[in-house]
């Protein structure tokens, strides 16, 4: 690798270690798996006007980003995992859930990058629902869950 590449890579991995670290600051004080992975996702999906830079870099890296060993994917799959053990998650295979849901984050974000005027609270919302939904949370629930409000104290 050329030392550009392994800048890059360095600098990388430090965002995502840091927006990761960021995420589970405000996720301390949550007992219950599915509203950690639902504010972990909603405060992600934000990205695009909380910090576009961090945006444009998760949507210019893509789902390579499933590779990172820090960052938003092992967090992702750790709180997924998390949910199966509670029995809130039905979905069978983490893996495959987080490629789901990583996909979907990719699209909001891209299409906010886009046309932002497409992309709000209310997308968030409904995204953050169907990927609980999609991982075998009940309807109800799943919209409850993705409609409460975010940590006051926004880190981010």
């Amino acid at each position: 690798m050329d030392p550009k590449e392994e800048l890059f890579q360095s600098a990388s991995s430090e965002v995502l270690e840091r927006w990761g670290q960021m995420l589970d600051r405000a996720c301390a004080g949550i007992s219950d798996p599915a509203e950690v992975f639902s504010h972990s996702l909603r405060i992600s999906a934000r990205l695009g006007w909380t910090h576009p830079d961090v945006g444009r870099f998760i949507t210019g890296a893509g789902l390579d980003l499933l590779d990172a060993p820090g960052g938003l994917a092992p967090r992702a799959l750790r709180d997924i995992q998390a949910g199966q053990a509670a029995g809130q998650f039905t979905i069978r295979d983490a893996g495959v859930a987080l490629g789901a849901v990583a996909g979907g984050l990719i699209g909001l974000l891209r299409i906010h990058q886009s046309d932002p005027a497409r992309v709000d609270e209310t997308s968030v919302n409904e995204l953050a629902e169907a990927c609980l939904r999609l991982l075998g949370l009940p309807a109800a629930k799943a919209k409850r869950l993705a409609g409460l409000p975010l940590p006051a104290n926004e880190p981010w």
